[in-house]
């Protein structure tokens, strides 16, 4: 890592050097923007155990530009209700494990107190696939939340079996329904791969407004030599494409 280049300092270096080596937690792609500056895009493991929290956080201090993952929920069909659901088991598996279970990586980056945090997700106009994606993904983890507990409540209340059949059905086709999931994904370049299935826009949707996010970040932090961008594993591949194709980086290996 030592001769990635000079924009980046010794401990931004082996910070980077270790979230490669805890690959479980971490994938590593670096990436020069047109101007000649670095870009660490660091995908994550949302949750992970404390030592790849530590690394997390050591990235957070030796990067004083950042752009993180930040899913726009006010402004995206039921995006509130979405992003309840979500962090709901997050924060449940932290306490059942008595906060041996660590947070992510975006969080350390948000709640940073030097250099500048943009939220990569906060200047694009959201796009019909992601509100679709919302909706799908609501009513999905809605249905498979429901269903045990509504299960669990009818021996109490008696009037909520009437609900078990409907939610049966409805998860039933639901996961039959995911099998679309897979071509979906695989289609996800294309900007109707979201009518495959709609869940997809959750990940394809978001990749380009990051990376539109990421080029205004550039705008307002021209003189920034290197910067660090934090996201979901999953979205690193698209996100890195986006980039590449439309915003003229080009990607960097190990040896610079």
């Amino acid at each position: 890592m030592s001769t990635i280049s000079p924009q980046l300092s010794n401990e931004a270096k082996a910070a980077l050097a270790r979230a490669r080596e805890a690959n479980l937690s971490y994938g590593v792609q670096l990436l020069k923007s047109p101007k000649g500056a670095i870009f660490a895009v660091v995908g994550e493991v949302h949750l992970k155990l404390p030592a790849a929290s530590a690394i997390g956080k050591e990235l957070v201090r030796t990067f004083d530009l950042r752009g993180v993952e930040s899913f726009p929920s006010a402004r995206v069909f039921l995006g509130r209700v979405l992003y309840v659901l979500i962090i709901l088991p997050r924060l449940f598996l932290r306490l059942i494990t008595l906060g041996i279970v660590k947070d992510s990586t975006i969080k350390d980056a948000r709640e940073a107190t030097h250099g500048h945090t943009f939220l990569l997700e906060s200047v694009s106009k959201i796009p019909l696939s992601l509100h679709a994606a919302s909706a799908y993904l609501t009513l999905f983890f809605s249905v498979a939340f429901a269903t045990p507990l509504v299960t669990v409540l009818v021996p109490f209340f008696p009037p909520l079996a009437v609900l078990v059949p409907w939610l049966a059905a409805i998860s039933m086709i639901l996961q039959f329904h995911m099998i679309a999931l897979v071509p979906a994904y695989f289609l996800r370049r294309f900007s109707w791969a979201w009518l495959v299935h709609p869940a997809i826009g959750i990940l394809a949707a978001r990749d380009k407004t990051m990376a539109e996010g990421t080029a205004e970040m550039i705008r307002q932090h021209p003189n920034a030599k290197s910067a660090l961008l934090i996201m979901g594993r999953a979205h690193m591949v698209g996100y890195a494409r986006e980039l590449v194709e439309k915003q003229g980086f080009t990607v960097i290996d190990d040896e610079g």
